[in-house]
């Protein structure tokens, strides 16, 4: 850094946080909605935002010997 860029960063920092901050009232990750309670509380309905991905085995009976191993997934907005 130069010394007049230097001194800009520090009375820069020195002012300290900016009181300005942008605010969101929701977001979105991997296709996945998600949104504060502030905004579900004004809403119908409402995203938890909780997925739960498994695997789980599948019997036809207690006497089958072929049991199937199938994905499963719950709680997908």
């Amino acid at each position: 850094m130069t010394e007049g860029a230097s001194d800009d960063h520090i009375v820069w920092l020195a002012k300290g946080p900016n009181p300005v901050a942008t605010k969101y009232g929701g977001y979105v990750i991997n296709g996945y909605r998600f949104h504060t309670r502030m905004h579900d509380a004004r809403c119908k309905t409402q995203n938890s935002g909780v997925t739960l991905n498994a695997l789980t085995s599948s019997f036809a009976s207690s006497k089958d010997q072929n049991p199937v191993l199938e994905g499963c997934t719950s709680g997908k907005a």
